[in-house]
């Protein structure tokens, strides 16, 4: 399939700040002007270069595989930002790298959207009561301190993965790794300003 792309800058909007309950049905960008790329097929995207964690929102409409994977100067490909099969939307993460992002190789069979911002940008949550669906980067107005748990569910029939990022968004060791549903307590790491949630069903948290 022929592979075609453009794209264009967008302007996101002020997420809200909950105090009690969130809901993140579609995450969106925070003071952002985000880099918006839309295509359809194969594609090697060449991007404004990134060295900065930043968050990625995604969207795929075809039935196939799709794979996203992050080229740095150096023309070394990264690991997948996004492997799936069949339709996709959700937000992902790149951390914060030596050599700069300066393309995104997009295998795709199917139209496509991918939107860049910040890591900064993402939409900043309440601790209880956080709800949404799919995959999502949400952020803390303050970086935790001291000793927390926090209680996850989630009912998605695949992977479900949650991984803390600090203030510098650094990504650390999952805090959750699991296939199917899920109902469990983990500890919080000291630090964790970020969270970067693996779903493809729905899920809440609450910090204890």
């Amino acid at each position: 399939m022929k592979a075609t792309f453009k794209s264009r800058l967008g302007f996101g909007f002020v997420s809200l700040l909950l105090a009690a309950a969130t809901t993140i049905a579609a995450p969106t960008f925070a003071q952002a002007a985000p880099q918006i790329y839309t295509g359809s097929g194969d594609a090697v995207v060449d991007i404004t270069p990134i060295k900065n964690a930043s968050i990625l929102k995604v969207s795929f409409t075809g039935d196939s595989a799709f794979v996203v994977r992050p080229i740095d100067s150096t023309g070394k490909e990264g690991i997948s930002l996004v492997l799936e099969i069949g339709p996709f939307e959700g937000t992902v993460f790149q951390s914060a790298v030596s050599k700069a992002v300066v393309a995104l190789s997009v295998k795709a069979e199917g139209d496509w959207s991918i939107a860049v911002s910040p890591v900064a940008s993402a939409p900043v949550v309440g601790t209880k009561n956080v709800s949404g669906t799919g995959s999502a980067v949400v952020q803390w107005a303050k970086a935790s301190t001291g000793y927390k748990k926090i209680a996850f569910t989630s009912d998605g029939e695949g992977a479900f993965v949650v991984r803390p990022i600090d203030a510098k968004g650094k990504e650390r060791f999952s805090m959750v790794l699991n296939v199917g549903p899920y109902t469990g307590s983990v500890l919080l790491p000291s630090g964790t300003k970020y969270l970067k949630i693996t779903s493809d069903g729905n899920w809440t948290f609450n910090v204890k």
